[in-house]
């Protein structure tokens, strides 16, 4: 039986499906080399949504998702402790049960953080014009990546190539980001609802799902209603109803064309007038009082204004409704 160097005979193995969006997972706890020689035995399998294991380097915990690399990890440090007497009197073997402690404790730190997103938005492409995640683990984590340079195992069945590691997470990490990267994808957090999700955007606010990006349209739009003034609430309200009279005019055809036409230039220079009202304010171009902008008589007078409007409006269209 051939030997694969596997500490505690366990491994851990990914393979990407950049095309169909899918990761394939397989781990094996202290049946490694049995494994190798039945591809069909004493192992676990896993098929998830491409950048799950990305998100198993998260901090955080959710009841409604299943972490596989932190139910791997459970069982392999249990299983290094039961078998303590095969690695304790082993000087090769306990040194690198030291390396094991030392990488666990780091994974379940939360590699993957909002740090790490934020860093990861200034991505700059290597000289191969390639995006690279030593970058971004370099900067964030420069204790543990200094010599990043470990040899992976890989291996077939059938046409799906996997890339195994006993427990040396932070290598696998970067091979799997650095896949992402190539196919222009980026693990990012939804501006919404905060889940973590596969971007194509590396900087800038995203939202993951149809669902979210109609809620942040209406929390934008919620937001943009309850910052107007009164004045432009008062336009939209009589700039709405203008709109939708004239349209209902014209499809029930109560006036002519030619007066359609008349009433939508009017909405039209409303609509301009009031927009270089909006300016000027903008602009603190008003008239002053004792040298003082004096924006209670501009805002009074654009109130006027407006009123006025939406009263000749009304004038204009009964007169052209009598006059069908």
């Amino acid at each position: 039986m051939v030997n694969h160097g596997f500490f505690m005979n366990s491994f851990f193995a990914v393979s990407i499906d950049v095309y169909n969006k899918k990761e394939h997972i397989i781990h094996c706890v202290g049946y490694a080399n049995e494994f190798f020689n039945n591809y069909q035995k004493n192992i676990t399998i896993e098929e998830r949504p491409l950048g799950e294991f990305i998100f198993d380097f998260s901090d955080e915990f959710s009841e409604n998702r299943f972490n596989v690399l932190r139910d791997y990890l459970e069982k392999y440090k249990k299983f290094v402790e039961n078998n303590k007497q095969r690695w304790y009197y082993d000087d090769e073997l306990f040194e690198k049960h030291k390396d094991f402690a030392t990488s666990i404790a780091f994974i379940k730190s939360g590699i993957f953080s909002d740090k790490f997103i934020e860093v990861q938005k200034h991505l700059a492409l290597n000289d191969m014009h390639k995006h690279s995640s030593l970058q971004v683990l370099k900067a964030c984590y420069p204790e543990k990546t200094s010599a990043i340079n470990n040899v992976f195992q890989s291996f077939y069945i059938e046409d799906r190539l996997y890339v195994a590691t006993d427990f040396n997470f932070i290598e696998l990490f970067r091979f799997y980001l650095d896949e992402l990267y190539s196919s222009g994808m980026f693990p990012r957090r939804c501006m919404n609802c905060g889940n973590l999700f596969l971007s194509g955007k590396k900087h800038g606010d995203v939202l993951c799902s149809t669902e979210c990006k109609k809620k942040k349209k209406s929390q934008n739009t919620m937001a943009y209603y309850n910052n107007l003034s009164e004045n432009e609430v008062l336009f939209n309200g009589i700039y709405r109803k203008w709109k939708q009279r004239i349209e209902r005019a014209e499809e029930k055809q109560t006036i002519n064309e030619k007066g359609i036409s008349q009433l939508k230039e009017e909405l039209r220079i409303f609509t301009d007038y009031n927009r270089t009202l909006v300016n000027k304010r903008k602009k603190e171009n008003v008239p002053e009082k004792d040298g003082i902008p004096d924006y209670d008589s501009f805002d009074n007078m654009h109130k006027e204004t407006l009123e006025r409007y939406d009263s000749s409006l009304y004038q204009l269209f009964d007169s052209l409704k009598r006059n069908q």
